[in-house]
């Protein structure tokens, strides 16, 4: 049974793909605050890289399932088969139990990172819209000042 050590393999992929997400996400905000944009621009590429990574990897243990087990749900896999292994398998299914775990403790992190990050993103949006409407409001009481030469005394005569 090489699918444990297959899955096992992917499910690695995937929590080291979950953790550096997390990290991107938590980098970007910082860039956000810091207001580089090249680097919120450059961390949001990598966050598109990840999710497209991670969505990949659940295709691939999605696939790998079907063909292995079908009708097994992956939170089940390894100890439904550990009775049948043989040790190194059966220390494999181990290592899976505590990868499914660490990948939910992960995909639980990145979610909740995103979700403070979209909170800080709304916040900032409400903040400047306040600030364009004070600034919109104010546009008609305040004029604009004349330019400096406006005030300089004229050396030309109008004749």
């Amino acid at each position: 049974m090489t699918e444990i050590f297959k899955l096992t393999a992917l499910l690695s992929e995937r929590l080291r793909a979950l953790r550096l997400l997390s990290r991107e996400i938590a980098a970007g905000q910082d860039a956000c605050v810091g207001l580089n944009h090249e680097k919120l621009l450059g961390h949001d590429r990598q966050k598109q890289a990840l999710c497209a990574e991670v969505s990949r990897l659940d295709a691939e243990i999605a696939a790998l399932l079907r063909e292995t087990a079908p009708g097994v749900a992956l939170r089940d896999f390894g100890s439904r088969f550990t009775a049948s292994l043989a040790p190194e398998e059966s220390a494999a299914a181990a290592n899976l139990d505590r990868l499914l775990e660490d990948s939910e403790a992960a995909r639980l992190e990145a979610g909740r990172l995103n979700r403070v990050y979209e909170d800080f993103l709304r916040r900032s949006r409400n903040t400047v819209s306040v600030l364009m409407n004070v600034v919109s409001h104010c546009a008609g009481i305040y004029t604009a000042p004349r330019p400096a030469n406006a005030y300089a005394p004229s050396t030309e005569r109008s004749y």
